[in-house]
């Protein structure tokens, strides 16, 4: 074995051999004037959030941690373990460790490392392994296990140890590790001293018998303390004759402490109600006290003193009055809770979204404020089949919500989203799908015909005036599945897909265009200046998880002009007993520049992906071509750029994080951004779209099948929205608020 470093020194008194960077010698306690600045540990780690989050935990144990009387580290007297190593930048692509990676495992007493999935193959966790081995041996290295198995996330260098020293020959080994793991949180102050006492060099059962002891002192003397505070507190409240006036604190404080949880889950008008609550009615009234702790739950949740560190606030949150089940183009069973089908629909400007439960209630509600603007009431005739079947697809326009059901009879209605009036309906309407809506209040649909094939028709919804044509020639579609789009500035032309199949129909006549995408299941469809995008996937995993994806671009006349391939993984969520399916399948977005084709924007799995539109190739000038996120990606919103503004790029991912991203912002990390929102809870679905001067994020917790929050940023807002109010003054601006969210 090659011996990079010494391990020993000798002291400068008594000429003893002591370790490597010891302050004091252990034979004469004569301190060393030499002494090499030393570690306690090195901590090697992913970049991750979760790996990141775990490293930081056990740096600060083991740098805050004093032992036990009676117990000492080798080389130290003041009872501390000493600093650790936890190197804060991601190495870059060279072939061996950085002299000051080395240098710092010279120094180190010990090794550990953060084991997850993501960590297991990393090219320099193993390498810093080997060398900490070859400095100092194998049993100095410890393995902490932030996430995953062992067998998944344990490292190679870990895994496998030399018969003989020196010797080329291994042998398996299975290392034990800390669990650090989420689910573990029960063990997490065990698996602490563990490490404490591994980094130590001391029995783990003498430490955590010691540490009792300290703690059990500790606590009787907190007791105490706590007993003479509250003796102290009585006294003075039965000297001030006010216990009435105490038990209003106690209730303000509580209501001021409930106002901040309300808050923190996003429900903004619930934590403006209850801060309210616990202040007076007015500033003349005596009814309860002005708690400061109660006053700046009412500012946090009014927004006047907000955090000039973060662009995000919680906007609302909505309950609905059945569960929501399962979102999107679903088919649904009434007598299987599990399976019921619900839907939401986002209008095209952004001014209002739409809700539809599992019990058939429709509501709509303003986008910014989340005001309820109305109850859409379906026609009788909307009634499930006799075994509890239907179908419920909605679309939404500037002003119009219109809304199929798919049941005893097939039911078309179009309302006015601001009213819930029927502007007008349909029986028999053969369960369209939906396209896209233009601008105004105009809405592509098909309708799939009886003896195959389909119809193409485009319908004014104020007028309910539609031009028509129909397909023949193929097989019956299946419209659930089915993509169709047309140019806003050609509203003659169609563009259809599904299956595998893309079609182009002029209305005015002539033959249809046909050809065949890559995989049998079309997931998005878009136009772009001439250019027809289209995403697809194959339905069979290779491996059970692993499915193929396509996004191909054609000409008008539906000529292949290129094509980008790859692979990508579903992913599968379960909290609170609710499990969600995020299918990750390929989506398109739009393009990043405004007047031209520009660069396409994509998602599949936890990727984004920025496509050159010449070629598909990825496009390296915005964003490093593609982002990789920490799960999958629920939804991502454009704010297309003008020549002295490059614009950005909003993403929600399932895992509760939002972020924002200049497009041509090549440096850009997309896991940590000062643009970045983080939900209290991982999402299901979720929608990012612009409401005038904000932006507004609606998500559904993966944890609540009957709730819905709402977070929105304005960008031009300025750090400086403190204010001196009076309470009289912050009362007035509740009343405001309150009502403008239609919750008086």
């Amino acid at each position: 074995m090659q011996v990079l470093y010494n391990r020993s020194m000798r002291c400068e008194k008594c000429h003893s051999e002591i370790p490597d960077g010891a302050e004091r010698c252990p034979h004469c306690d004569a301190k060393q004037a030499n002494a090499a600045v030393g570690y306690a540990a090195f901590i090697s780690y992913r970049h991750l959030p979760r790996d990141q989050e775990v490293a930081k935990q056990i740096q600060k144990a083991i740098e805050t941690y004093k032992l036990p009387r009676g117990i000492s580290m080798q080389g130290r007297s003041d009872g501390r373990l000493g600093k650790c190593f936890r190197d804060e930048d991601e190495l870059s692509a060279a072939h061996s460790l950085p002299d000051r990676i080395l240098d710092a495992l010279a120094k180190s007493s010990s090794l550990i490392v953060v084991c997850s999935p993501e960590a297991r193959d990393s090219v320099w966790i193993n390498r810093e392994i080997t060398a900490f081995i070859q400095m100092h041996g194998r049993e100095r290295v410890f393995a902490v296990l932030a996430d995953g198995s062992t067998d998944e996330s344990i490292p190679m260098a870990l895994r496998t140890q030399a018969m003989v020293p020196g010797s080329a020959e291994v042998t398996p080994a299975n290392p034990l590790a800390a669990d650090f793991r989420p689910q573990a949180t029960d063990k997490k102050r065990d698996e602490t001293l563990r490490i404490i006492a591994a980094v130590a060099g001391c029995n783990y059962d003498d430490l955590r018998q010691r540490n009792r002891s300290r703690t059990m002192k500790r606590g009787a003397v907190i007791a105490v303390a706590v007993i003479v505070v509250i003796a102290a507190i009585v006294a003075a409240l039965i000297f001030a004759s006010s216990a009435r006036q105490a038990a209003l604190e106690a209730e303000s404080l509580q209501l001021a402490a409930e106002s901040t949880q309300l808050l923190a889950r996003g429900d903004r008008y619930g934590a403006i109600q209850k801060a309210l609550q616990a202040l007076p009615q007015s500033e003349a009234a005596a009814d309860r006290p002005i708690l400061p702790e109660a006053r700046t739950a009412l500012e946090d949740a009014l927004e006047i003193n907000a955090n000039p560190n973060s662009t995000w606030w919680a906007s609302y949150e909505i309950t609905t009055q059945a569960p929501l089940g399962l979102l999107g183009n679903t088919l649904a069973h009434k007598t299987d809770e599990a399976a019921l089908a619900g839907a939401i629909a986002v209008s095209d400007t952004g001014g209002f979204f739409a809700i539809s439960d599992t019990a058939g209630n429709i509501s709509t509600y303003d986008t910014l404020t989340g005001k309820k603007l109305a109850d859409c009431i379906m026609p009788e005739e909307a009634t499930p089949l006799a075994s509890g079947l239907y179908t419920r697809l909605m679309a939404a326009t500037e002003n119009y919500l219109v809304v199929t059901h798919g049941g005893e009879r097939n039911v078309l209605a179009c309302f006015d989203a601001t009213t819930g009036d029927i502007v007008w309906s349909q029986l028999d309407a053969g369960g369209p799908s939906f396209g896209t809506s233009y601008g105004g209040d105009l809405l592509s649909m098909a309708f799939p015909l009886t003896e195959g094939g389909y119809s193409v028709t485009i319908a004014n919804l104020a007028t309910s005036e539609t031009s028509s044509v129909t397909v023949g020639d193929v097989e019956r579609v299946d419209t659930s599945s089915a993509y169709f789009n047309t140019p806003g500035d050609r509203l003659g032309t169609n563009y259809a897909a599904f299956g595998n199949r893309l079609s182009k129909v002029e209305l005015d006549g002539g033959e249809p265009i046909r050809t065949e995408l890559a995989y049998a299941n079309v997931t998005s469809l878009k136009y772009f200046n001439g250019l027809i995008v289209a995403a697809s996937a194959d339905p069979m995993p290779e491996d059970g998880i692993t499915r193929r994806y396509a996004i191909e671009a054609f000409d008008e006349n539906l000529n292949l002009k290129w094509r980008h391939d790859g692979t990508f993984a579903s992913e599968m969520i379960v909290n609170n007993g609710i499990t969600s399916l995020l299918a990750a399948e390929p989506v398109i977005y739009g393009t990043t520049e405004a007047d031209d084709a520009g660069a396409i924007v994509a998602s599949v799995g936890r990727k984004v992906l920025i496509l050159d539109a010449a070629d598909g190739s990825i496009d390296e000038s915005a964003l490093s071509g593609q982002l990789t996120f920490d799960q999958s990606v629920a939804d991502v919103s454009l704010v297309v750029g003008v020549p002295d503004d490059p614009g950005f790029i909003t993403v929600a991912c399932s895992s509760g994080m939002v972020n924002s991203m200049q497009i041509v912002d090549a440096a850009q990390d997309p896991n940590a951004d000062a643009r970045r929102l983080t939900l209290p809870f991982p999402i299901r679905w979720a929608h990012v779209t612009h409401c005038g001067d904000y932006e507004v994020v609606i998500a559904v917790p993966a944890d609540a099948d009957n709730r819905i929050v709402s977070y929105r940023t304005d960008w031009s807002r300025g750090q400086d929205t403190g204010g001196d109010y009076s309470l009289d003054e912050l009362i007035a601006l509740v009343n405001q608020t309150l009502a403008e969210g239609g919750r008086t």
